[in-house]
């Protein structure tokens, strides 16, 4: 309706015949108005509302009284604005009141002769006074005047602060304090006065001196540290901050590395620059912490050794810079270095050496073993690791190496054992083992064994032992086969003197033959004992076919027995070269054993072959054409004490 279009268009509309009026609604027309006029009311240029007049006779308003209309909205407004006005000074008084009360900090106004006139409850507070004590003061009689230009300032139209140490008049405080000074103007904007703010900054102040000290305390720590502390930021990759260290250990002034210039970058080392540079992109562009040892090339061109210690900054998932340390490990790597060739020798020797070499805990458990372990014994390391030293060790050697080991742990001295050690195909192997205690870096007590196989030495001593016995043995033979030879002549005289009296025929005569050719088996028994007593040198001669004599010598030994002897002796074999006495006691006394080991009865396997060996087989032998002779029976066996004595005299 014509309401809603005066509020719109803000100008008085007359309509003195509705029926031409396209504004008025349908409720105008229903309560018979005929004609109308609407004036606005405006408040601070913009209208709020409107005065409508309906009359029911058309054209009932003339230019007269449409312009005392005007007037009368024109007072309407004027009183509505002035109220409105009002009501908003008492609000921004009222706003004034609670701001300057209820402020955190301290306000005081002043009037042109610097008289406070009015305080703020804050203010005395931090004067440690009441506003009844500060309203009235003069500026310019106060005790401390360190202000007052700011004050005298402020009246003149200029703002202006300043911070200081201000003792109070009325109150015993003496605060830090920053004072803003601004001119007081009226309505007219002519100074009336100024207005202070007052904030108390003594625990800033603290706070600020604290930072100041503690700022120097790291300083100095920084600058103390044997490392070089640094920050930077990335996109572009610059230091923004370097600790004086840098210039001690790589030489180069403090500026040079916060120019932009990338020193760091041109004096790593050339072989680390594009994998060091490589790490360090991916490891922050993760947003990960990461540690990096990387070689630079000092100014003095010495190769410096840096572990650097990286933070990654990041702020609202976004990386903002890096800080860390650099720490020269230049004398660490060289350590390391030296301690890696120590310890390469060392291995070198541990691997290479023949002795084996064993570390055990105080307790006697491995805790490292050699890898040459396999070769000489074949175990492997692993296999014994953490099991106990003296389970494979003979039973009846493991006392004396247990006391021993135990003395060394005790005493922390050297210690020396013997014993026999079992190889892990199950024979055993004879060790002198030599042990010293180590006390590791961790104060743990441990024994470094060194062990060398002597199996062959034993072998050799034992050798050397039966030698000389066999050597004094011989002495003895050598004179009992003279004797027995000279007893030998005797019999074999008598016994040839008396065959030459008898007939071939008769029976005396057959045992008298037999008894010629034991006394010739006798003969041939004392040439051996006299063979043995010049040193056991054999006299070899070829024989073209040894068979016989495996089966006369065999069959000889048992005759008049319950074992008999089957043979297997191939008709091809090779001519050899031999003592033929010393074969046949050997084969002689193989079948007395056999015969022996079989009191019931019993065959005796006897076979002899042809066989070629190789270079490498099982008896050591050199590569070549050999007979081999086997003699088996089914009888007790041989006890372990006669085995070791199977080669005795």
């Amino acid at each position: 309706g014509f309401t809603w279009k005066t509020i719109l268009d803000g100008r008085l509309i007359y309509s003195p015949d509705i029926d031409n009026d396209r504004v008025i609604g349908q409720a105008g027309r229903d309560v018979g108005t005929k004609s109308y006029a609407s004036m606005p009311i405006k408040y601070d240029e913009k209208t709020i509302g409107c005065i409508n007049i309906n009359s029911f006779r058309k054209n009932a308003f003339d230019e007269d009284e449409l312009g005392l209309l005007e007037i009368i909205a024109s007072q309407i407004e004027i009183a509505i604005n002035n109220a409105r006005r009002a009501e908003a000074l008492k609000e921004s008084e009222e706003r004034y009141r609670t701001l300057f009360e209820q402020t955190p900090v301290g306000v005081y106004t002043y009037d042109k002769n610097l008289v406070i006139t009015n305080v703020n409850d804050r203010h005395a507070e931090i004067m440690k006074s009441s506003r009844d004590k500060i309203i009235g003061l003069d500026i310019n009689d106060l005790k401390d005047k360190s202000f007052n230009h700011i004050h005298e300032s402020a009246v003149r139209g200029h703002e202006s602060y300043h911070e200081g140490c201000y003792q109070s008049t009325t109150g015993e405080a003496t605060p830090f304090l920053r004072v803003s000074c601004a001119p007081l103007r009226d309505a007219q904007g002519h100074i009336v006065g100024g207005m202070a703010i007052v904030e108390d900054i003594t625990e800033r102040k603290k706070a600020e001196e604290a930072l100041i000290q503690s700022q120097r305390v790291y300083e100095s720590l920084v600058n103390t540290i044997e490392g070089i502390v640094w920050e930077g930021t990335i996109n572009p990759l610059r230091f923004t901050f370097v600790s004086k260290q840098a210039e001690r250990i790589l030489g180069y002034p403090l500026e040079d590395w916060t120019n932009g210039k990338e020193l760091w970058v041109r004096k790593l080392h050339p072989e680390d620059r594009e994998w060091v540079l490589r790490f360090c992109t991916i490891e922050t562009s993760m947003k990960r912490d990461h540690v990096i040892e990387y070689r630079m090339i000092a100014d003095d061109g010495r190769t410096v050794w840096l572990r650097d210690i990286v933070s990654v900054i990041v702020e609202n998932d976004e990386v903002t810079g890096l800080r860390g340390i650099m720490i020269d490990i230049t004398d660490l790597k060289t350590a390391e270095m030296k301690f890696k060739e120590s310890a390469d020798r060392y291995r070198t020797l541990v691997e290479n050496i023949e002795d084996l070499i064993v570390e055990t805990s105080a307790d006697g458990r491995f805790i490292y073993l050699s890898p040459n372990h396999e070769a000489a014994l074949g175990y492997k390391p692993e296999e014994l690791m953490g099991r106990n030293i003296f389970e494979n060790i003979y039973p009846d050697d493991i006392p004396v190496a247990m006391e021993e080991f135990g003395r060394v742990v005790l005493s922390q001295t050297s210690g020396k054992a013997v014993f026999r050690y079992r190889h892990k195909n199950g024979s055993w192997r004879w060790f002198e083992s030599t042990g010293q205690t180590v006390e590791t870096a961790t104060g743990e007590l441990t024994c470094v064994i060194v062990s060398r196989d002597i199996t062959e030495r034993r072998r050799l001593e034992e050798e050397l032992f039966k030698a000389e016995k066999l050597e004094s043995l011989g002495v003895l033979a050598g004179g009992i086969a003279h004797d027995f030879n000279n007893l030998l002549t005797v019999i074999l005289g008598n016994i040839s003197v008396s065959k030459m009296k008898l007939d071939p025929k008769d029976k005396i005569y057959g045992r008298l033959a037999e008894a010629e050719n034991a006394s010739f088996r006798a003969r041939d028994l004392t040439s051996q004992l006299l063979t043995f007593s010049r040193g056991g040198a054999p006299v070899k001669e070829f024989v073209q076919s040894l068979g016989e004599l495996i089966i006369d010598t065999a069959n000889f030994v048992v005759s008049g027995s319950k074992v008999k002897c089957e043979f297997d002796i191939d008709d091809d074999l090779w001519p050899v070269e031999v003592d033929e006495g010393q074969i046949s006691q050997v084969i002689h006394n193989l079948i007395i054993n056999s015969d022996q080991a079989m009191p019931d009865g019993g065959i005796v396997n006897v076979s002899a072959g042809n066989v070629e060996l190789g270079t490498d087989n099982e008896m050591n032998l050199k590569e070549g054409r050999y007979l081999k002779i086997t003699i088996e029976d089914n009888g007790i066996g041989m006890t372990e004490d006669l085995i070791e004595k199977i080669f005795d005299p």
